[in-house]
């Protein structure tokens, strides 16, 4: 009987750290993107954080859009899987056309303050 009134006051505060603490993990991991222009990057670290991102954000998009929804019906396991993973895969083409477009904006900027004769 302990753990049941334990669990349900400390959760809450609990619950919101652990998801602080995963998108500043995310933060940190992506952070080199945005001082690109000194050269040096980690590109394993701002890769694993696209990962994180693109699988957190399927996540957090699953649990507070779809379940809310699905909420009332009665879905099988199999149903919830493919919709987390088709989830996953959505917010992973949504990233990879937003870093698509990134490159290319790179790649013109490049382009244009190449040698000048």
């Amino acid at each position: 009987m302990k753990n049941a009134k334990k669990s349900g006051k400390n959760t809450g505060w609990k619950d919101t750290l652990i998801e602080v603490l995963k998108w500043g993990l995310v933060i940190f991991l992506l952070w080199p993107m945005v001082t690109l222009h000194r050269g040096q990057f980690s590109l394993v670290s701002v890769l694993l954080g696209i990962v994180l991102f693109v699988i957190f954000a399927g996540k957090l998009m699953y649990d507070y859009l779809i379940m809310d929804i699905m909420k009332n019906r009665r879905v099988s396991m199999k149903k919830d899987i493919v919709t987390f993973i088709g989830i996953v895969l959505g917010a992973a083409l949504i990233v990879g056309l937003v870093l698509f477009s990134f490159a290319l904006f790179i790649m013109q900027y490049v382009a244009a303050s190449g040698p000048q004769q």
